[in-house]
Formats: C-alpha cells, sequence, structure tokens
C-alpha cells in the first residue's frame, strides 16, 4: 500500500482523481430518483454513496499522514461543511417557503421541527425518536425533508472519521511507525466494520424503523469505504481481467438491486451488503477509460457532467416530488410527471451549484490578503463565515415561520369553539401529538371547502 499512499507532496488532483467515480455518483443518484418517483422499492443508492464519501475522505486524509503530516482536525471540518451547507440552505429555504404556501397548517409544526433537525445533521435522529415508519407510504406523514435522514448521518461521521483518522496516526506514530499506516488504521475500521454490522443485524430485526436511521447501523458502510481507501492499492495488483469481470458484475448487480432485493425486515442490516459490495467491485476494477471496463461507461461525459449535480439532484428531487403529488392529488406520479420532476431537479441542482457552491468555493480560495496576514487562519475564517451565514440565513427563515404559526395560534386560542369550530381537532395530525390544538382551524376549513379529498400516498424516501 505505501505506493499509493505515499505519493509526493507536489501531486496533482489529477493524477488520483478518479472521473468514473463521479458517474458512479451520477448512477447511484439516477436510481434513488428513479425508485423514489416511480417504484417503492430501496436503490441502494444512498448507501452507494454513504459508501463513497467515506471512500474519499480516507482516501485524502491516509495520503496526507502517511506523507508525514499531521491530520487537520478544525480545517478539515470546515472544509467538508462550507461546502455541504450552502446549498442545504437554499434547499431548506425553499421548502420552508413552499410548505407554507402548499401544505395544510396542520403540518407545519412538525416541518418546523424537521427543518431545524435538517439544517444541523439531526434529521434521522428525529424521525427515528418519533418512530416514522419508513415503509407508510401516505401524505400524513410523508415529509419533503424527509430525505435529510441520509445527510445527517453523512454530517455526522463527517466529524467522527478525521478522530478517528487521527487517533489512528497517533497510534501508528507512537508503537508501530515501522508499519505502513494503512494496516493501523485497517485494523480500527475493521472493528468499526464489524462491530456496526452485527448491531445493525440485530437491531433491523428487533426494530426496523429504528434502524434504518441509525448512525451506528450505518457505520459499517463508512467503514467499508474506508478499508477499501486503504486496501485499493493492494487490490489494484490483482489480475485485470478479474477485476473487469468483477467490475461488471457489480454494475448489474447495483442496477438490479432495486428491482430484486426484499427490503420488508431485512435492510439495512445484511441486506445493505449488496450494493456497497457491488459499488467495491466498480471502484477496485480497472480505471482505464475503455469500453471493456466499467469505468469506460462511468466516465461518459454526461454521466460525470451529472455526478458533478449529484448533491443538489438529492436535494431537490424529493421535496419536488412531494409538492408535486399534493398540488395534483395524484397517489404518484406518471412517466412523464415523473421525467419532468427529475428535469426540473438536475436543472435546480445547476442552478444551486452554479450560482451558489462554485462561488462560494471560490470566494474562499481566491481571497487575497496581505504577505504580513497567516492566510491560513483567515481561510478557515472565511470558511466559519460560510457556515454561519448558512446557518443564520436558514435559521432566520425557519424562525420567521415558526413565529407566524405561534402568532396564528394564539389568535385562535382567542377565538370562541363557535368562531373556531376547528379547536376540537387533534392538535397536529402530521405531529404525533394528543390535544386540542387552536391552530387546526386552518386545516378545517380547507376540509370543509372540499371535504372529499382524498387521502395520497407517497414514496418514503429511502
Amino acid at each position: 500500500m505505501t505506493h499509493t499512499l505515499n505519493q509526493p507532496r507536489n501531486s496533482t488532483k489529477s493524477s488520483s482523481f478518479r472521473v468514473d467515480l463521479q458517474g458512479l455518483r451520477a448512477l447511484a443518484v439516477l436510481l434513488v430518483m428513479c425508485y423514489h418517483i416511480w417504484f417503492s422499492k430501496v436503490s441502494g443508492g444512498v448507501d452507494i454513496f454513504l459508501m463513497l464519501s467515506a471512500f474519499f475522505l480516507t482516501s485524502s486524509t491516509a495520503r496526507r499522514i502517511s506523507r508525514g503530516e499531521r491530520p487537520q482536525l478544525i480545517t478539515g471540518w470546515l472544509h467538508r461543511f462550507s461546502r455541504l451547507i450552502p446549498q442545504a440552505a437554499v434547499v431548506i429555504v425553499s421548502v420552508v417557503v413552499a410548505a407554507w404556501i402548499i401544505l395544510p397548517s396542520t403540518r407545519w409544526l412538525e416541518l418546523i421541527d424537521q427543518s431545524k433537525a435538517s439544517l444541523f445533521y439531526q434529521q434521522n435522529w428525529y424521525l427515528a425518536n418519533h418512530q416514522v415508519d419508513y415503509y407508510a407510504f401516505n401524505t400524513s406523514s410523508a415529509s419533503p425533508l424527509q430525505h435529510f435522514w441520509s445527510l445527517s448521518v453523512q454530517g455526522q461521521i463527517f466529524i467522527l472519521w478525521p478522530v478517528v483518522l487521527a487517533v489512528s496516526a497517533l497510534v501508528w506514530k507512537l508503537f508501530f511507525s515501522r508499519f505502513n499506516f494503512a494496516w493501523v488504521a485497517g485494523a480500527f475500521f475493521s472493528a468499526i466494520f464489524i462491530g456496526s454490522l452485527a448491531f445493525s443485524i440485530n437491531i433491523t430485526a428487533n426494530n426496523q424503523q429504528v434502524a434504518y436511521f441509525h448512525t451506528g447501523a450505518r457505520l459499517w458502510e463508512f467503514a467499508l469505504g474506508s478499508l477499501l481507501a486503504l486496501a485499493l492499492p493492494w487490490l489494484s495488483t490483482l489480475p485485470e481481467k478479474i477485476r473487469r469481470i468483477a467490475g461488471w458484475a457489480g454494475m448489474i448487480t447495483i442496477v438490479a438491486s432495486g428491482a430484486v432485493l426484499d427490503v420488508q425486515g431485512q435492510f439495512p442490516g445484511f441486506m445493505a451488503l449488496i450494493p456497497t459490495m457491488a459499488a467495491a467491485l466498480i471502484i477496485a476494477a480497472p480505471a482505464t477509460r475503455a469500453w471493456a471496463n466499467p469505468s469506460g461507461v462511468l466516465s461518459l461525459k454526461p454521466l460525470v457532467k451529472l455526478g458533478d449535480l449529484s448533491y443538489g439532484m438529492y436535494l431537490w428531487h424529493w421535496p419536488m416530488l412531494v409538492f408535486y403529488l399534493e398540488v395534483s392529488g395524484n397517489q404518484k406520479a406518471s412517466f412523464l410527471a415523473g421525467t419532468l420532476l427529475i428535469a426540473a431537479s438536475i436543472a435546480a441542482s445547476w442552478c444551486t451549484t452554479r450560482f451558489v457552491e462554485k462561488p462560494v468555493i471560490a470566494w474562499q480560495n481566491n481571497l487575497a490578503f496581505p504577505h504580513w496576514m497567516p492566510s491560513t487562519g483567515l481561510k478557515a475564517i472565511s470558511q466559519i463565515a460560510v457556515v454561519a451565514i448558512g446557518l443564520g440565513i436558514a435559521s432566520l427563515s425557519v424562525t420567521a415561520w415558526e413565529n407566524n404559526v405561534e402568532h396564528r395560534r394564539a389568535l385562535a386560542a382567542s377565538q370562541t369553539a363557535t368562531d373556531n369550530p376547528g379547536g376540537d381537532c387533534p392538535r397536529g395530525l402530521g405531529s404525533g401529538t394528543g390535544g386540542p390544538d387552536p391552530a387546526a382551524g386552518y386545516r378545517a376549513g380547507r376540509r370543509m371547502a372540499d371535504p372529499g379529498q382524498p387521502l395520497r400516498r407517497v414514496q418514503q424516501p429511502r
């Protein structure tokens, strides 16, 4: 493993950047979108995303540690979150505005709580604590922010993983410096993989609703990506023909997983090994861009371009689907409507990537400071500013909405029962809490205006 991990300091991004892995990202997000919009089965795309995020993080960090550089915890955290938060904040603000206009008022309080949880990477715990049934396909439980559960898990790992790598580096330096760093880090991630997979299998069998959102039940997917990053130099020495055949087998498995896997009662658990191991086979396949290799297909320019937009595509597609079903009154999207939703998600992702994410990154990278000022420290300040502004803008919109709802509730509470016939309705039908709700009258008015409005079923994000 020394050859890959001990690259020279002046190595460039182009020498190690895998274009085909951008195509793999695109394939994963397209599968997620298609199965969300047209089907009600898991695609495995989210699991591939989780594994890939750990693969990239571990690859870059392990190379720096092997070159003798100290792991940078705070700057690493700022680097990642300053890139993630801007687009996420734009989507959350957009959802807040659209939900205030489109969704019934009985769902506002719950969505306000979910907006806060999503913004601060706690959505998975919110859904687990509220016992959300991931397979209950109805609009009363569907949330336009529910898909943030996976981003919350990923954000938590982005905080934890650099710590694990830093501890591994310390143990390596103090006790095992004569060995390659990959062996020491691999021991740590192997322990995480085994422990988390065992926990995931157990909790999935006993409480699948919690297991789906539980960070501990997902740690092994990230550990698998890290182990792959550390072992890839050794895997690359295997015969190309074997790796090529395995890569094509992985490609077929990823595409077919959503159609053949039975996820009821079995996912994540051991079942999630299928899409993640299939992705690992593709990553270990020859990276040469040739039609004989999976990389030849995954390196196609359209897929690579979509891979660059994959984060935004995932952010936008689910709320667009939820709001479309709410407005149209349909139980699911038709082929034409689904195609338009995918196109709209790609367009929205291009806009937020082009006009939000890239300008923010350029601003951080191109700041010019006087020679006597410490540029490293000031760049960290610029990253802190990006994170603070993103969180601040989104928080202000959520707070303004919450204050508006509380004001309406106070006005409704001051009315008599005759003036507010909806006051005896159960509080926040979507929030799961009991008791009368003074604000329920707003929804009651809509129900009386359209008493025959059917209850629609919506696929939950997987």
